[in-house]
């Protein structure tokens, strides 16, 4: 992520890393309206130091580690409070900038919404690159959360590549938004690394929908199908531009998603 800062190297325990002068850094991610991301890529990025650290110095002691992932948690509190009046903030910027409410549908049935999805097409990213043909498949589960599984097939070797999540509904009149994490199980109780996940169009038979989020900055095409009829992706992109995104920059997962 672009956080408009100088950038340093430093050494730390003896292992080089890369640091940041700019103490405006989660300012400038709030501005641009990813401030839950620039949380999480501190965070992440704290654990990588010391887990280096502690390599290099023969001192990774399981007590140390769990000590090491305690102090990641306290920073990440911090963070996240720091950021949060700004991330509000972001929002509004982006109202008054003229773009209007994202909206998402009235209504989806929970159930008919679970299972397997083929994604069709989406914006690029940093957590789906070097991917390619990707699924997502969700199940209930009994805490009535519901179980996320992300696959897709690498670049370099067509291996598939996993990552499972969890996904909660925010708006039970709708049940259109959700709060997706990725976080291990036993720190999701955490309000960090949680991404909205906002079902703003739908085929009224489920065999297609549109997600997206309040900034803007993703959108997904899924399928139920590995292929999408061309004419009904046209008027996905239609619908979409309606609600000012930039479709311009979306990629397909497969070469050939879409049939005639």
């Amino acid at each position: 992520m672009a956080s408009g800062a100088d950038q340093h190297e430093k050494l730390e325990g003896g292992v080089k890393t890369t640091g940041n002068r700019d103490d405006g850094a989660c300012s400038q991610a709030q501005h641009e309206g990813n401030a839950n991301d620039w949380v999480l890529e501190k965070r992440l990025e704290f654990f990588d130091i010391h887990a280096l650290n502690l390599a290099a110095s023969g001192r990774g002691t399981k007590m140390q580690r769990l000590k090491n992932g305690v102090l990641g948690l306290i920073l990440s509190g911090i963070l996240s409070a720091s950021c949060a009046h700004a991330d509000t903030q972001s929002r509004e910027m982006a109202e008054e900038k003229g773009k209007p409410a994202m909206r998402t549908v009235a209504f989806v049935d929970t159930q008919k919404y679970l299972g397997l999805w083929y994604e069709i097409a989406h914006f690029p990213n940093r957590f789906q690159k070097g991917c390619h043909s990707a699924t997502a498949e969700y199940s209930l589960k009994k805490s009535g959360a519901i179980r996320v599984l992300n696959t897709c097939l690498s670049d370099k070797d067509e291996k598939p590549k996993k990552v499972d999540g969890e996904a909660k509904i925010a708006d039970r009149t709708t049940g259109a938004k959700l709060k997706v994490t990725f976080l291990p199980s036993w720190l999701r109780f955490l309000n960090v690394g949680v991404a909205n996940y906002w079902i703003i169009d739908l085929d009224a038979d489920y065999g297609w929908a549109v997600v997206s989020e309040p900034s803007r900055k993703y959108m997904w095409v899924l399928s139920r199908e590995a292929q999408l009829d061309r004419q009904t992706y046209e008027k996905i992109l239609e619908r979409a531009r309606e609600q000012e995104l930039d479709v311009s920059k979306l990629v397909f997962s497969r070469p050939e998603a879409l049939k005639n």
